[in-house]
């Protein structure tokens, strides 16, 4: 399945908790990373879906928000959590993981956090440390992201910008307060110019014939 079509489908939990079993050797001691995929699929702004997920009865990552980490809604956004298997135990961060290895399976669960129900729209098991994945490529491509998200608010701020110019000028010209109005406000101004005005209006009338 191509990589786009992964983060077009999902699992959530409805206002539940839910958990992965995904087959595993413990007793062969090595490094292992679990890659998670998400993308934010329905809500449009950060803080709306937020959730904690766990590697056995470990929280591995906490207040996961798809929408905030990936910078948008229908981005991908890639978690990876790096573990080992030693004399069949699961060591995560240096500490041993209860509940993380039962009946050949090792279990991972997403877990409901502050905000709507936890989701996953893919999982994969990795022989390996993070180096073996596409960690690197995935953290390029973050930091290219922010780079266009800041040019596009830079380029925001820049429109919003002339924008309140524009209308300061506009309001300028219909609140009073343009050069024009200024001088109309001042006072007995518009009264003498309306005399003038008359007066200069009169003068060019063609004066009546008397003969």
């Amino acid at each position: 399945m191509p990589n786009t079509d992964i983060y077009h489908s999902e699992r959530w939990g409805d206002k539940d908790d839910f958990s992965y079993k995904i087959p595993f050797d413990v007793m062969q001691d090595a490094t292992y990373t679990i890659v998670l995929k998400f993308s934010e699929q329905y809500f449009w702004e950060p803080g709306m879906k937020v959730f904690d997920i766990a590697l056995g009865e470990q929280i591995v990552i906490s207040n996961l928000d798809p929408f905030q980490r990936a910078g948008s809604k229908l981005l991908p956004y890639d978690a990876f959590i790096q573990f080992e298997a030693k004399r069949g135990d699961i060591i995560w961060n240096g500490q041993k993981i209860k509940s993380a290895f039962k009946n050949k399976n090792l279990f991972v669960h997403f877990k409901l956090g502050e905000a709507d129900n936890p989701k996953v729209n893919a999982i994969a098991l990795v022989l390996g440390g993070v180096e073996k994945t596409h960690k690197k490529s995935f953290d390029l491509y973050q930091k290219t992201l922010v780079e266009i998200q800041k040019e596009k608010a830079l380029q925001r701020a820049k429109d919003e910008s002339l924008f309140q110019e524009d209308l300061y000028d506009f309001e300028e010209r219909i609140d009073g307060q343009g050069i024009f109005n200024q001088l109309m406000a001042r006072t007995y101004l518009l009264e003498g110019l309306i005399i003038v005005f008359m007066i200069g209006f009169f003068r060019m009338l063609p004066k009546e014939n008397k003969n």
